[in-house]
């Protein structure tokens, strides 16, 4: 007992979700992303202690031989933001197959985002540039293979994924008073990954990399004085912003059952380190299209239990994050006091967040009937250190927020087909405001997208509502 005490007191230094999503703005999203098959969805996303057959194989694909059966699922989800910020309608398709000694996996999704609906102000709609196009498509492709290794109860896959975005939700609450946003990019994700099972133990190791590049083309009204017709005149301005972020991943992950009836427990360590070539001259931000470098990591432990016709689990994860952007000069800065010379710092913003996620969930099985409901809290805070090496000043601003998402669910099993539900309401987050303006003013979405905007100043939030619902049909295809 107590080499296994020992173990649960090393195994979170090196044992997680691969993408760790990075948040300085409590900026209502959706879920844009949820696009997989997940048995525990339902159940608060609980998946540390407790297997998920179906995400443990998006995950992994060397997951992919704990699947009970070969399946096709379709996936019809939806989601909604209150006070007409926005929505999305997905239908994604997905395959797993699997042989004695082969895995394959395939899938890909429709989408249609939907812009916040918010009027523009009455100048703004005489712009001959036209609104932003309220609904907006985006594609989504994978494909994955796992094989079985020599050794017995060792296995390994890799996974390609892609997507072409002509949006991304919440983008268009952080551009203020613009007449248009055209968005413009896409990702692509390569990951590997080994699992080794043995009796009643599994470890795994997945390591990943993901590139998000997006165009934001945002184009403003600007009302200038005509001297010789004396009075006022408009003129367009169009910035192009670029998002593009480089992520690199590794997890590890342990999960174990105590005796042959007896609980659960699991442990996760995620890394990732990002990148930043360019992040958004966002309206929110007080310096250009700064760069930078992020270091995030997961702890996690969680305790399930498999009993009868139940099961129940419960996560923990504690998450660091450590944030440096800056801007650099474009010419020779002349203070007064001191030169800053061309390709210098003239702002520069440390963050480091502490983070925290809690997940409990419980699923009932009631002969073809299940029943499903969870609890997922996110608290998020972080302080910020900015140095402004032009004035030569420091500031320091602390900023913290709680995201709370409520699940539930059912199963129906059939003679052919599976029918699940599930649905989440997520408060806790909204439209930012910095010192009490609206970041959108009066003008107008962890996982593939980072926010990591400098504030300009303390931040308040109009917190709002995400309903969604997802419709899984799985159809069991047999053995092969």
């Amino acid at each position: 007992m107590f080499k296994r005490i020992l173990l649960w007191t090393i195994i979170p230094l090196f044992v997680s979700a691969q993408f760790i999503s990075v948040k300085s703005l409590p900026v209502a999203t959706g879920d844009q992303f949820l696009l997989y098959p997940s048995k525990n969805i339902s159940m608060g996303g609980v998946n540390i202690a407790l297997a998920d057959e179906w995400l443990d194989a998006y995950r992994n694909p060397a997951n992919g031989f704990n699947i009970l059966s070969n399946s096709i699922f379709l996936q019809p989800t939806f989601y909604n933001i209150s006070s007409n910020l926005g929505g999305a309608r997905s239908i994604p398709l997905n395959l797993f197959l699997k042989t004695s000694g082969l895995f394959f996996m395939a899938g890909g999704a429709f989408q249609q985002l939907e812009a916040a609906n918010i009027s523009n102000p009455d100048w703004a709609q005489t712009a001959p540039l036209g609104p932003t196009d309220r609904y907006s498509d985006n594609k989504y492709l994978y494909a994955g293979v796992g094989t079985k290794l020599p050794v017995e109860g060792l296995s390994a896959g890799v996974r390609a994924d892609w997507a072409d975005f002509n949006a991304m939700g919440g983008v268009d609450l952080l551009y203020s008073n613009n007449a248009r946003i055209s968005q413009d990019g896409g990702l692509y994700e390569i990951r590997g990954g080994i699992t080794f099972q043995k009796d009643q133990k599994n470890l795994e190791a997945v390591l990943f990399y993901n590139n998000f590049d997006m165009k934001h083309d945002v184009s403003y009204i600007e009302w200038i004085w005509d001297e010789q017709a004396q009075n006022s005149i408009q003129r367009f301005v169009t910035e192009n912003n670029k998002d593009h972020t480089d992520t690199y991943g590794l997890q590890f992950r342990y999960r174990e059952q105590f005796q042959e009836e007896g609980p659960y427990i699991g442990a996760l360590f995620t890394y990732n380190w990002k990148t930043h070539p360019k992040i958004p001259n966002y309206q929110v931000m007080n310096i250009p299209r700064d760069p930078g470098n992020t270091w995030a990591y997961d702890f996690g432990i969680g305790y399930g239990v498999i009993k009868d016709d139940s099961r129940f689990g419960i996560d923990f994860i504690y998450q660091p994050v450590w944030s440096n952007t800056w801007a650099n000069a474009v010419e020779d800065i002349n203070t007064g006091e001191r030169i800053i010379k061309a390709g210098q710092k003239t702002i520069e913003n440390d963050f480091t967040f502490d983070n925290w996620i809690g997940r409990i969930g419980f699923n009932r099985m009631l002969g073809a009937f299940d029943l499903s409901a969870g609890l997922e809290i996110y608290s998020r805070s972080y302080n910020l250190d900015q140095f402004d090496y032009i004035a030569y000043t420091k500031r320091s601003q602390n900023e913290q927020w709680t995201e709370y998402t409520w699940t539930w669910g059912f199963t129906l099993h059939f003679s052919y087909f599976n029918l699940q539900y599930g649905g989440r309401l997520l408060t806790g987050s909204g439209i930012p405001r910095v010192n009490s303006w609206r970041i959108i003013g009066d003008a107008l979405f962890d996982q593939a997208a980072d926010f990591i905007a400098a504030p300009s100043g303390s931040l308040s939030t109009q917190y709002e509502s995400t309903y969604t619902h997802q419709f899984v049909i799985q159809v069991p295809l047999g053995d092969l």
